[in-house]
């Protein structure tokens, strides 16, 4: 699958920083459970992309007070802390879920801007890098929160964030499909070894 981008044009729109369209939070910190009814997200949940994988094993118990702190369509997540910054727009099929304090909270206060465009802008390889250089520590970097408040973007029309957006799927899915070729390849390897060694 091969993926043609020729037809993407920008058209230049208004540059803003994310603290004037979005108010920034802290993920929330608590002691975690190996099982319960809503899911707590860490940093080893998603791929350097993003992406949500199948392997969450933190859970809180329900509670009233998390009403608050779930996360809800529209929310961006952004790992600001470890050795791996990304960013996530929150999905639906994630079900009941939590953010844990490695993660910003971006909720979006303008509807000039997709959650899924501004998470795809925010995984760039030059964006990541700024947030790298930006960030603080020696063995573990933080970013703090300013940092991603002043981060500056050019927000295009509706049209074209949707593009990028579509664009995103198919580049996700060819990256799926790519890993389970990868995976069965090795399979029928080891295979072939294990025959030839009987």
């Amino acid at each position: 699958m091969l993926l043609n981008v020729g037809h993407l044009q920008c058209k230049s729109g208004m540059k803003l920083k994310l603290k004037e369209i979005s108010k920034i939070q802290f993920g929330a910190y608590e002691r975690s459970e190996r099982e319960g009814f809503i899911q707590y997200l860490q940093a080893k949940n998603f791929t350097d992309e993003g992406v949500l994988l199948r392997n969450i094993d933190t859970f809180l118990p329900e509670d009233t007070k998390f009403n608050d702190t779930c996360l809800a369509i529209g929310d961006i997540l952004f790992a600001g802390k470890g050795n791996r910054f990304f960013a996530a727009a929150y999905d639906s099929n994630w079900g009941k879920t939590v953010a844990s304090s490695v993660f910003y909270i971006i909720r979006l206060n303008t509807h000039k801007i997709l959650p899924q465009y501004l998470s795809a802008i925010l995984n760039l390889p030059q964006n990541i890098s700024y947030f790298q250089q930006a960030a603080t520590g020696s063995t573990i970097l933080s970013l703090r929160k300013k940092e991603l408040e002043d981060f500056e973007l050019e927000i295009p029309p509706l049209e074209f964030q949707q593009k990028i957006i579509e664009f995103r799927k198919l580049h996700v899915l060819e990256m799926a499909l790519t890993e389970e070729i990868r995976e069965q390849k090795k399979i029928l390897y080891q295979s072939a070894i294990t025959k030839i060694l009987k």
